[in-house]
């Protein structure tokens, strides 16, 4: 039997862990941040055309939370709507099971981004290593936001460093770029068009900066003339107006103008669209005609490069899932610009127009607010504002409000809540590399890169320690820093390969999986509470750490009381888990709106409780009330 490659290997195992992803994505219930989360993607989804049953028809109704990007959960959501009713699977099932593919698609990225750095069978490892973390493999299904960042952030740096590698790379690399030859090869493309092409064409163009540019006057201004020409329906632009409302309504008499507002801002997009796709059919025929003036063209000439256009794309993508994605591309353009100085420019300013062009496909926000104000609002939640500021934080055994966090608190949930072996093969890796950095002094492609993964773990680290920001629920909204932990891990293996027999490195290696996998099926399906050894475990993080903040457990904790209650039941939910309980709840029985334990008694009709630990609520429970089960 011919031997398997670890790429095969690694496919074949990314397959079977999808096989079993879909059997068991049903068993995650329904988390906090996947009702507003499926809100946010149904009205994105609305301007593709697709019905929205949601009485939130516009991003403008769910004022700051409209900042947060939807391109994966779009993708989950509309998954999620289509087959569920086919397949008969309970909520979410099928979404979770979306949320997982782009997990294992970070499985993958993962060791692709490894193999620039150690061999393909350490590499792997990498993949392997990453994939059994109790903490991802738990968020990787029920998480809507982090984890499909941390996805896409492991895509993007990872196709954005194998862009060099395409064969004609070094070619095009290699002539010189500086402003003369960019003005030469536009003089020479705008003197290949006739006349009247150029004004067309120079038109089409300023029309396109502007409408990018300018959403906010220019429908303003469409408003007014939309005032007028109602007004006047004589005058010629009138009766195009007149014309234009007569797609919309039986009767274009009845229309008003903040209905023509509505529907302008509606097509306004498709403006833009319209305008780009004109403009690249324009480049398309010229360098069909002429082919020199594409291999003149400092910028153009890389558009064969398949793996620079991809990472574009999955780089727009990312910022699409959550802009601090923008992270992800300053790695990419670090990298090419140290390597490459001012010749990195033309092949850079090619995957930023890739990247803008599917960012704005695939975040229809800015189909109805302007670009400007949607990256400055969106930047301005990202650094200074958060709407649960004063929400409480559990943390070594004390209440802190997320505003007021002690400044090792992340490092130190880091160290909790990722497997022992991978911190231990981490710092080993890092303290190696640094080692080997000071005795061998060269700056060579490799050290860069793996500098920069570096700096990807350390400076958001070193943010959120020297100045906590609002963090809540642990510590996923940094998760996506992670990542790097496991590429050092497996470049310290590296250097141990070296003094180490072959089945002692491989003992090592499968040593270092084990406590995650044994972790991932005993906590099924709760792996996101995982705490390591050095907590006590998940049993020693209780009531000391964050556990079920997003109420998991409430679906499993409904199905005990729909089995026992007696007809017509009053059951009490503790707050954030009550509207959970509502939807797995027995017809029948009667969950009030009550939050506090003191309007709770059998006195008032109360049989049972459904008592959450987040915020440590339990704790409030009154003295004689009976625990009948706990999960």
């Amino acid at each position: 039997m011919p031997k398997l490659s670890p790429t095969r290997v690694l496919f074949i195992s990314v397959s079977l862990m999808f096989i079993l992803g879909l059997v068991i994505s049903r068993d995650y219930g329904y988390t906090t941040d996947e009702d507003s989360e499926r809100t946010r993607a149904k009205i994105a989804l609305s301007h593709y055309g697709i019905p929205n049953d949601s009485r939130q028809k516009s991003y403008d109704q769910i004022h700051h939370k409209k900042y947060y990007g939807t391109a994966i959960s779009m993708v989950g959501v509309l998954t999620d709507e289509l087959l569920a009713p086919v397949l008969g699977t309970p909520l979410n099932a099928v979404w979770h099971a979306v949320n997982f593919v782009f997990f294992l698609a970070g499985v993958v990225g993962i060791y692709y981004l490894a193999r620039l750095f150690v061999s393909d069978g350490i590499a792997l490892f990498a993949s392997f290593l990453y994939a059994s973390q109790p903490l991802y493999f738990g968020h990787a299904f029920m998480n809507p936001k982090d984890m499909p960042l941390q996805a896409m952030f492991i895509l993007t740096v990872t196709l954005g460093f194998y862009i060099e590698r395409h064969p004609d790379w070094q070619r095009h690399i290699q002539r010189p770029y500086n402003l003369k030859t960019q003005l030469a090869f536009w003089r020479s493309l705008i003197l290949s068009w006739r006349l009247p092409l150029r004004w067309v064409n120079a038109i089409a163009f300023l029309l396109l900066v502007a409408l990018v540019l300018l959403k906010g006057p220019l429908t303003t201004f469409a408003a007014r003339v939309f005032a007028y020409t109602l007004a006047h329906p004589g005058w010629l632009p009138g009766r195009i107006v007149w014309a234009f409302a007569g797609f919309f309504e039986t009767d274009p008499a009845v229309i008003t103008v903040q209905e023509l507002t509505g529907y302008y801002q509606r097509v306004y997009p498709l403006q833009i669209i319209a305008l780009a796709l004109y403009l690249a059919g324009v480049l398309f025929i010229t360098y069909r005609r002429q082919p020199s003036l594409r291999e003149n063209s400092p910028v153009l000439r890389y558009s064969d490069n398949l793996t620079l256009l991809a990472a574009g794309a999955v780089f727009g993508i990312a910022l699409s899932t959550r802009l601090i994605a923008f992270a992800a591309g300053g790695l990419v353009g670090l990298y090419y610009f140290w390597s490459y100085r001012r010749r990195a420019v033309p092949p850079m300013i090619l995957y930023s127009i890739t990247a803008f062009a599917a960012h704005y496909l695939t975040w229809p926000l800015y189909w109805e607010s302007s670009i400007l104000s949607v990256l400055r609002e969106s930047f301005s939640l990202l650094l200074y504002f958060d709407p649960l500021s004063g929400v409480g934080v559990p943390f070594e055994g004390q209440m802190y409000r997320a505003d007021s966090l002690p400044n090792h608190y992340t490092v130190k949930l880091m160290a909790l809540q990722l497997t022992p072996p991978l911190l231990l093969l981490a710092v080993l890796g890092v303290a190696l590399w640094l080692l080997f950095l000071y005795r061998e002094r060269e700056s060579t492609p490799a050290f860069r890169k793996e500098l920069l993964v570096l700096l990807w773990f350390l400076l958001p680290l070193a943010y959120v320690t020297i100045n906590p920001p609002v963090l809540y629920n642990s510590f996923r909204q940094f998760l996506f820093i992670t990542p790097p932990l496991v590429i050092f891990a497996c470049i310290g293996l590296k250097r141990l390969k070296a003094y180490l027999p072959r089945a002692a490195l491989i003992g090592v290696m499968s040593l270092s999986l084990l406590p995650g996998v044994i972790a991932i099926a005993s906590l099924h399906p709760y792996q996101y509470i995982y705490y390591n050894a050095l907590a006590g475990g998940t049993r020693g993080a209780y009531e000391t750490y964050d556990l079920d903040y997003w109420y998991l457990a409430t679906s499993e904790a409904m199905d005990y009381i729909n089995q026992m209650a007696e007809p017509n039941a009053k059951v009490f939910v503790t707050y954030g888990a009550d509207d959970h309980a509502r939807l797995y709840q027995r017809p029948d029985l009667k969950i009030p709106n009550e939050d506090r334990f003191a309007n709770v008694s059998a006195q008032a009709g109360y049989r049972y409780a459904l008592i959450s630990t987040e915020n440590w609520q339990h704790q409030d429970v009154p003295p004689g009330w009976q625990v009948l089960h706990t999960v």
